[in-house]
């Protein structure tokens, strides 16, 4: 079962943004998930991306997706493209580094090599983190 949108997973996606840089306000935020079908999931990773972005005061939180969902990288990277923000954080949201990452990076240094006025940087993968093993226990005595 997916994590859904817990507080704790918005923390943890946060935390995981914290080593790039840009001021807040002239920051645009593309949190990058795998993408579904399922209206629940997508319902749910809207209100991830919104948890992100609450009270943090960046310019533009948005979320999009590898596939099956929308909106694609490729339209959110047009928005962007247009808005011209001076910083642009790519949060991937997703638990471990892999075919995606090595996708997400690909084409976000392409649109950097393409928009030399917006500053790219791209975030690690959730990972291993205290958080994420909190969450899992959380969700063990839920179920038992």
């Amino acid at each position: 079962k997916e994590l859904g949108p817990d507080p704790l997973m918005a923390r943890l996606a946060y935390e995981r943004s914290q080593g790039l840089k840009g001021k807040p306000d002239q920051t645009w935020v593309l949190v990058i998930g795998r993408g579904a079908r399922e209206k629940k999931v997508q319902a749910d990773f809207n209100r991830l991306v919104r948890l992100y972005g609450k009270d943090r005061g960046f310019q533009k939180v948005q979320g999009c997706s590898m596939g099956l969902a929308i909106p694609s990288i490729e339209d959110s990277l047009q928005k962007i493209k247009h808005a011209q923000p001076s910083t642009l954080w790519v949060v991937p949201y997703l638990l471990f580094p892999g075919k995606l990452m090595v996708l997400i990076r690909s084409r976000m240094k392409a649109f950097a090599k393409a928009h030399p006025s917006i500053q790219v940087q791209v975030g690690s993968p959730m990972g291993f983190h205290p958080l994420l093993l909190k969450i899992l226990h959380r969700r063990l005595k839920i179920k038992h």
